[in-house]
């Protein structure tokens, strides 16, 4: 791996076959502004403004066959930077305006100023200085309390994210039957999807993808049937990320469940009695997110 140290995307990392890419493709200046874009993405996403992303092929391919890039992701991104920028109550930040095109994945600067407007108008930003008239080109800005409020509500999944994630071992008859027969449907009935990792493969990184998921999740279901390892980190991750845990276990193998985890609720699932299982995580649901409609 070789890092480089970009002047508008920061530090990121390539092997040697994807620098001999960036020499044969020749990407051209959009082709390389999409993905400028999606390292700030994915440093968004990860709530980490010091990711070093490894611009693999992978990553690449994946970047540059998303053509639509909506207005509320760019908003978002734009947003999510500047409140990772931002680490203390009343800090002002100082942005040059080419910074922020990059960010948004903008060819002009108007479409910036448009974004922040958005954001002042909801009352996420308040302006210091956006039309700089003393230092050319640069943006000062600070997040508002409720700016503050909004970013926390994301980060803890009390945002608008409808579906859960749920960790466990793929490929288990038992338990792909309890997933898509039960637990799947039984969310659905509360308007709510479940997603697992290999329900949306895409290019990337498992673990970046891993982390985007669980804290763009609303919850996460850990299955502790096979006392799966990345299941325990997953829930520890998700509850160190605010997100709420439930178990569940196939009931006859709770026992060997670990000790840090089996005084937590868990839903405990008979393979011949699944409806109960479903039953239980509906209830379960209703009680953590107030659904009683």
């Amino acid at each position: 791996m070789q890092l480089f140290n970009c002047s508008r995307c920061g530090p990121w990392q390539i092997d040697r076959s994807g620098i001999n890419d960036f020499y044969i493709l020749r990407y051209s200046k959009k082709q390389i502004s999409r993905i400028i874009y999606g390292i700030w993405n994915q440093r968004v996403k990860l709530n980490d403004i010091d990711e070093i992303p490894d611009v693999s092929p992978e990553f690449r391919k994946n970047e540059l066959n998303n053509f639509t890039i909506s207005i509320d992701e760019r908003i978002n991104t734009l947003f999510g930077y500047i409140c990772l920028k931002s680490t203390e109550p009343g800090r002002i930040i100082s942005e040059d305006i080419q910074r922020l095109c990059d960010v948004t994945h903008s060819d002009i600067e108007e479409s910036v100023y448009w974004f922040l407007n958005y954001l002042q108008e909801s009352g996420y930003i308040s302006p210091h200085n956006i039309n700089n008239t003393i230092i050319p080109n640069r943006i000062e800005l600070g997040l508002t309390y409720s700016g503050y409020k909004y970013y926390f509500e994301i980060q803890s999944g009390k945002s608008k994210s409808n579906y859960g994630f749920m960790a466990m071992k793929y490929h288990d008859p038992e338990l792909d039957r309890i997933f898509y027969d039960f637990f799947k449907p039984g969310c659905a009935k509360l308007g709510l999807d479940l997603k697992t990792l290999i329900d949306e493969p895409a290019a990337g990184l498992i673990d970046n993808r891993l982390r985007v998921m669980i804290l763009q999740s609303k919850f996460l279901i850990a299955d502790l049937t096979h006392k799966n390892p990345g299941a325990y980190w997953e829930a520890g991750f998700a509850e160190g990320s605010g997100k709420p845990v439930i178990y569940s276990c196939r009931a006859d193998l709770f026992h060997e469940a670990h000790f840090d985890t089996n005084h937590h609720h868990t839903i405990l699932w008979n393979p011949s009695q699944p409806e109960e299982a479903e039953r239980k995580l509906i209830d379960t649901l209703r009680i953590t997110f107030s659904i009683f409609e």
